[in-house]
Protein backbone atom coordinates (compact mmCIF):
# COMPACT_ATOMS: atom_id res chain seq x y z
CA UNK A 1 0.00 0.00 0.00
CA UNK A 2 1.75 3.25 -0.81
CA UNK A 3 2.61 5.58 1.65
CA UNK A 4 1.55 9.07 2.44
CA UNK A 5 5.35 10.12 1.61
CA UNK A 6 5.12 8.09 -1.83
CA UNK A 7 1.65 9.43 -2.77
CA UNK A 8 2.94 13.24 -2.14
CA UNK A 9 5.71 12.63 -4.04
CA UNK A 10 3.94 11.32 -6.58
CA UNK A 11 1.53 14.04 -7.57
CA UNK A 12 4.41 16.49 -7.22
CA UNK A 13 6.11 14.53 -9.95
CA UNK A 14 2.89 14.72 -12.23
CA UNK A 15 2.51 18.15 -11.39
CA UNK A 16 5.51 19.82 -11.43
CA UNK A 17 8.58 17.56 -11.51
CA UNK A 18 12.31 18.27 -10.14
CA UNK A 19 15.39 17.77 -11.57
CA UNK A 20 15.93 14.56 -9.71
CA UNK A 21 12.62 13.62 -10.75
CA UNK A 22 14.12 13.92 -14.51
CA UNK A 23 17.47 12.26 -13.65
CA UNK A 24 15.12 8.99 -11.80
CA UNK A 25 13.08 8.71 -15.01
CA UNK A 26 15.47 9.25 -18.06
CA UNK A 27 18.58 7.91 -16.80
CA UNK A 28 19.66 4.62 -16.64
CA UNK A 29 20.78 3.55 -13.32
CA UNK A 30 20.45 2.15 -9.39
CA UNK A 31 20.64 5.17 -7.41
CA UNK A 32 17.72 6.09 -5.40
CA UNK A 33 15.25 9.02 -4.92
CA UNK A 34 16.35 9.39 -1.27
CA UNK A 35 19.75 9.02 -2.29
CA UNK A 36 20.11 11.81 -5.52
CA UNK A 37 18.15 14.22 -2.68
CA UNK A 38 20.44 13.31 -0.26
CA UNK A 39 23.84 13.73 -2.85
CA UNK A 40 21.98 17.10 -4.33
CA UNK A 41 21.35 18.33 -0.60
CA UNK A 42 25.40 17.39 0.18
CA UNK A 43 26.37 19.87 -2.95
CA UNK A 44 24.32 22.77 -2.76
CA UNK A 45 25.83 22.85 0.90
CA UNK A 46 29.30 22.88 -0.08
CA UNK A 47 31.04 26.78 -0.43
CA UNK A 48 31.36 28.04 -4.27
CA UNK A 49 34.02 26.57 -6.18
CA UNK A 50 33.68 23.31 -4.45
CA UNK A 51 35.06 19.91 -5.84
CA UNK A 52 33.08 16.97 -6.57
CA UNK A 53 34.47 13.42 -7.49
CA UNK A 54 32.29 10.32 -8.28
CA UNK A 55 33.99 7.13 -8.52
CA UNK A 56 31.91 4.88 -10.65
CA UNK A 57 29.20 6.44 -13.35
CA UNK A 58 27.88 3.81 -15.49
CA UNK A 59 25.04 6.55 -17.45
CA UNK A 60 25.43 9.35 -15.11
CA UNK A 61 22.27 9.28 -12.78
CA UNK A 62 24.24 10.43 -9.51
CA UNK A 63 26.72 12.42 -11.16
CA UNK A 64 24.19 14.41 -13.27
CA UNK A 65 22.32 15.05 -9.89
CA UNK A 66 25.20 16.26 -8.48
CA UNK A 67 26.37 18.82 -11.15
CA UNK A 68 22.50 20.02 -11.33
CA UNK A 69 23.58 20.92 -7.62
CA UNK A 70 26.39 23.22 -8.44
CA UNK A 71 24.10 24.89 -11.47
CA UNK A 72 24.64 28.87 -11.14
CA UNK A 73 27.93 28.56 -9.08
CA UNK A 74 31.48 27.70 -9.68
CA UNK A 75 31.31 23.92 -8.02
CA UNK A 76 32.56 21.18 -10.76
CA UNK A 77 31.69 17.36 -10.41
CA UNK A 78 34.70 15.20 -11.99
CA UNK A 79 33.29 12.01 -12.78
CA UNK A 80 35.48 8.97 -12.87
CA UNK A 81 35.01 5.55 -14.49
CA UNK A 82 37.48 3.64 -16.78
CA UNK A 83 34.25 2.65 -18.93
CA UNK A 84 35.28 -0.57 -19.96
CA UNK A 85 34.60 -4.18 -19.78
CA UNK A 86 35.39 -6.19 -16.15
CA UNK A 87 34.80 -9.79 -14.93
CA UNK A 88 32.17 -11.06 -12.42
CA UNK A 89 35.29 -11.11 -10.17
CA UNK A 90 36.39 -7.53 -11.11
CA UNK A 91 33.07 -6.19 -10.59
CA UNK A 92 32.49 -8.05 -6.79
CA UNK A 93 28.68 -7.49 -7.53
CA UNK A 94 28.93 -10.81 -9.65
CA UNK A 95 27.79 -9.41 -13.06
CA UNK A 96 29.58 -9.40 -16.07
CA UNK A 97 30.64 -6.47 -17.92
CA UNK A 98 28.94 -7.63 -21.19
CA UNK A 99 26.05 -8.87 -19.18
CA UNK A 100 25.50 -5.73 -17.48
CA UNK A 101 25.82 -3.83 -21.28
CA UNK A 102 23.38 -5.89 -23.08
CA UNK A 103 20.61 -5.74 -20.19
CA UNK A 104 20.70 -1.44 -20.70
CA UNK A 105 20.37 -1.81 -24.18
CA UNK A 106 23.96 -0.85 -25.66
CA UNK A 107 26.32 -2.74 -27.32
CA UNK A 108 29.81 -1.51 -25.48
CA UNK A 109 30.81 0.34 -22.71
CA UNK A 110 32.00 3.34 -25.39
CA UNK A 111 28.42 3.60 -25.88
CA UNK A 112 27.57 3.79 -22.19
CA UNK A 113 30.12 6.66 -22.19
CA UNK A 114 28.93 8.40 -25.25
CA UNK A 115 24.91 7.96 -23.41
CA UNK A 116 26.69 10.04 -20.09
CA UNK A 117 27.65 12.93 -22.40
CA UNK A 118 24.99 12.85 -24.21
CA UNK A 119 22.67 13.35 -21.03
CA UNK A 120 25.33 16.12 -20.43
CA UNK A 121 24.22 17.99 -23.00
CA UNK A 122 20.62 17.32 -22.94
CA UNK A 123 20.59 18.74 -19.29
CA UNK A 124 22.91 21.95 -20.36
CA UNK A 125 25.15 20.67 -17.88
CA UNK A 126 28.52 20.95 -19.78
CA UNK A 127 30.08 23.62 -17.77
CA UNK A 128 29.26 21.72 -14.15
CA UNK A 129 30.39 18.32 -14.95
CA UNK A 130 33.62 16.29 -16.60
CA UNK A 131 33.77 13.00 -17.42
CA UNK A 132 37.36 11.35 -16.91
CA UNK A 133 37.93 8.26 -18.24
CA UNK A 134 40.36 6.27 -15.75
CA UNK A 135 39.97 4.07 -12.72
CA UNK A 136 39.41 6.23 -9.19
CA UNK A 137 42.72 4.79 -7.67
CA UNK A 138 44.60 6.20 -10.83
CA UNK A 139 42.77 9.03 -10.85
CA UNK A 140 43.82 9.75 -7.10
CA UNK A 141 47.38 8.95 -7.78
CA UNK A 142 47.67 11.83 -10.54
CA UNK A 143 44.85 14.05 -8.60
CA UNK A 144 46.10 17.77 -8.28
CA UNK A 145 42.64 19.42 -7.62
CA UNK A 146 41.58 19.49 -4.29
CA UNK A 147 38.82 17.27 -3.34
CA UNK A 148 35.99 18.55 -1.38
CA UNK A 149 33.36 16.02 -1.13
CA UNK A 150 34.19 12.22 -2.57
CA UNK A 151 31.20 9.44 -3.85
CA UNK A 152 32.29 6.22 -4.72
CA UNK A 153 29.98 3.85 -6.11
CA UNK A 154 32.56 1.45 -8.60
CA UNK A 155 33.71 -1.95 -8.07
CA UNK A 156 31.94 -3.53 -4.97
CA UNK A 157 34.54 -5.95 -4.30
CA UNK A 158 36.18 -5.82 -0.67
CA UNK A 159 39.34 -4.72 -2.30
CA UNK A 160 37.99 -2.50 -4.83
CA UNK A 161 36.19 -0.03 -2.28
CA UNK A 162 39.20 -0.27 -0.03
CA UNK A 163 41.61 0.82 -2.55
CA UNK A 164 39.07 3.90 -3.62
CA UNK A 165 38.59 4.55 -0.20
CA UNK A 166 42.03 4.48 0.83
CA UNK A 167 43.25 6.46 -2.54
CA UNK A 168 41.05 9.20 -2.16
CA UNK A 169 41.27 9.76 2.16
CA UNK A 170 44.27 12.00 2.35
CA UNK A 171 42.54 14.20 -0.65
CA UNK A 172 38.59 14.83 0.66
CA UNK A 173 37.83 15.12 3.89
CA UNK A 174 34.37 13.94 2.93
CA UNK A 175 34.00 10.29 1.01
CA UNK A 176 30.41 8.86 0.58
CA UNK A 177 29.21 5.99 -1.07
CA UNK A 178 26.17 3.32 -2.46
CA UNK A 179 25.56 0.19 -1.66
CA UNK A 180 25.83 -0.08 2.63
CA UNK A 181 23.74 -3.44 2.45
CA UNK A 182 25.26 -4.76 -0.43
CA UNK A 183 25.58 -8.86 -0.58
CA UNK A 184 25.82 -9.04 -4.11
CA UNK A 185 27.65 -12.07 -6.47
CA UNK A 186 27.86 -14.33 -2.78
CA UNK A 187 29.72 -11.44 -1.28
CA UNK A 188 29.83 -10.63 2.51
CA UNK A 189 28.76 -7.41 2.80
CA UNK A 190 31.89 -6.68 1.00
CA UNK A 191 31.24 -2.84 1.11
CA UNK A 192 30.87 -2.50 4.68
CA UNK A 193 33.29 -4.53 5.30
CA UNK A 194 35.93 -2.48 3.41
CA UNK A 195 34.93 0.93 5.10
CA UNK A 196 34.89 -0.63 8.42
CA UNK A 197 38.62 -1.73 7.63
CA UNK A 198 39.81 1.19 6.59
CA UNK A 199 38.43 2.80 9.35
CA UNK A 200 39.69 0.33 12.07
CA UNK A 201 43.40 1.82 11.21
CA UNK A 202 42.42 5.46 10.51
CA UNK A 203 40.16 6.68 14.35
CA UNK A 204 39.96 10.06 12.98
CA UNK A 205 37.47 8.99 11.01
CA UNK A 206 34.05 9.07 11.57
CA UNK A 207 30.96 7.02 10.16
CA UNK A 208 27.35 7.95 9.68
CA UNK A 209 24.62 6.36 7.79
CA UNK A 210 22.64 9.16 5.90
CA UNK A 211 20.35 7.70 4.07
CA UNK A 212 19.19 4.45 2.52
CA UNK A 213 21.87 2.27 1.61
CA UNK A 214 24.57 5.49 1.61
CA UNK A 215 27.55 5.36 3.95
CA UNK A 216 29.52 8.51 4.69
CA UNK A 217 33.05 9.44 6.25
CA UNK A 218 34.47 12.18 7.17
CA UNK A 219 37.75 13.89 9.19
Amino acid sequence: MPTLTGLKRRLRQTIKPSPVDHFMREVHGWTSYEQLEFLTQQVRSLPDNSVIVEVGVWHGRSALAMAEACRGTSKHVYAIDPWQNYSAEVDGAGYDGEGIIRNSGLDSFDDVLETFKSHIQAFSLTRYVTPMRTTGVDAASHWTERADFVFIDANHAFEGVFGDVTAWAPLAPTICGDDWDFTGGGTDRSVERAVRTFLSDNAKWQLTLPAPNTWMIKR
